[in-house]
């Protein structure tokens, strides 16, 4: 990796963390499990006991808490693709293609994606932009054939020709595995070093010091929300 000097580190370095599947429920604590989740850091930056619906719009000098309403003017229930795809590209998805779909982006949106999206955008501008999440050789080893199924973040982020890391990537302190921690890494035979959270975050916070964008895609949260648990 190339060492950047003080002429070519980025003015403002700025961190994606998308929280799949995440969202701002109502403050009752039998329907979200927000309300049970102990957050100090978030809960004083913010200065509002818990990330509810009713504590969006919280502005202060340090933090700002937005509520988005993810319907985007289209009935339906909001999916994966076409919401990923409207953050990336800034274009209504589900208004374009007339309906929510997800959570794999078709064709349709595939073409979107291609076309226009934040990563490219960045890179065409000659600005330095990394993704952060690390993918097990056995992925990798698919998509190189042109196999495998993409959420819209890592399809844009491909398109772009922005570097998918690898497990040696993240044995390195270059990447971030997608649950954080290094004890669920789907390659049992590839040794890691232990990882904390709190040590992940400082691997993330070093990968952005040398890029103007850092996006980091945290799906464990999309899953258990599918579990209902």
């Amino acid at each position: 990796y190339a060492i950047l000097g003080p002429k070519q580190m980025p003015k403002k370095s700025i961190v994606i963390v998308f929280l799949d599947g995440v969202g701002l429920g109502d403050a009752d604590p039998g329907a979200n499990p927000f309300m049970h989740a102990r957050m100090p850091e978030m809960q004083a930056l913010l200065d509002v006991p818990h990330l509810t619906r009713e504590a969006a719009g919280t502005v202060n000098s340090r933090a700002a808490l937005l509520g988005l309403d993810t319907l985007l003017g289209v009935p339906g229930l909001p999916q994966s693709a076409t919401g990923q795809t409207s953050i990336l590209t800034g274009r209504n998805a589900p208004e374009a293609i007339g309906q929510h779909y997800g959570p794999y982006p078709d064709r349709r949106l595939r073409k979107m994606l291609a076309r226009d999206n934040i990563f490219k955008a960045l890179l065409q501008a000659g600005q330095a932009v990394a993704y952060a999440n690390a993918y097990s050789s056995r992925f990798l080893e698919r998509l190189s054939r042109g196999k495998g199924r993409l959420s819209a973040n890592t399809r844009a982020a491909f398109k772009a020709g922005l570097k998918l890391r690898s497990g040696e990537d993240l044995r390195r302190g270059r990447a971030i595995s997608a649950l954080l921690s290094n004890d669920f890494w789907p390659e049992p035979d590839f040794k890691l070093p232990p990882l904390t959270a709190r040590q992940a975050g400082r691997q993330l916070a070093n990968l952005a010091k040398e890029h103007s964008l850092t996006f980091f895609e945290f799906w464990y949260s999309d899953w258990l929300g599918h579990k209902q648990k």
